[in-house]
């Protein structure tokens, strides 16, 4: 794979689709399961769905400004993650619960954190609290997926 920083936004794109095909044959193989009141057709049309809206916003606003392997397997992690939750709340609500309530307090706490320190660069400023709003996103999308694990 290249790294991250030769890559364009096509070749990126296309290396997240690769990821997510790969991604979804192990998924459907190994813990699909259903939604509720939705037949396996529409439940895997819901999938695909989610994960293309994933690729595609995280290639627009990740992307552009904070180039990393990281962001493009958030990308594809993030929707199969979600769809867990969905999936399986009622089996396993308390738990997804209560991992969602400890990811939100923890989102908070370090956003508190990160916009709390002082920037004296006022020309700089805006570019610090864009790098900070993008690491605020990124913990909490590291924090879904491991609902399920």
């Amino acid at each position: 794979m290249m790294p991250i920083t030769n890559r364009n936004i096509k070749e990126y794109l296309i290396s997240c689709v690769e990821n997510g095909l790969l991604g979804m044959i192990f998924y459907r193989k190994i813990i699909f399961r259903c939604l509720d009141h939705f037949s396996y057709t529409e439940s895997k049309i819901i999938l695909w769905v989610m994960l293309a809206v994933s690729i595609l916003l995280c290639g627009i606003f990740a992307f552009r400004c904070y180039q990393t392997n990281w962001n493009a397997e958030i990308a594809v992690i993030l929707p199969y993650g979600c769809y867990t939750v969905l999936a399986y709340r009622e089996i396993i609500g308390t738990r997804i619960t209560v991992i969602l309530g400890i990811s939100i307090v923890a989102v908070t706490v370090y956003t508190a954190l990160s916009f709390r320190r002082k920037i004296r660069n006022r020309k700089r400023k805006k570019r610090f609290l864009f790098v900070d709003a993008v690491d605020v996103y990124t913990l909490h999308n590291c924090a879904l997926p491991l609902v399920w694990w």
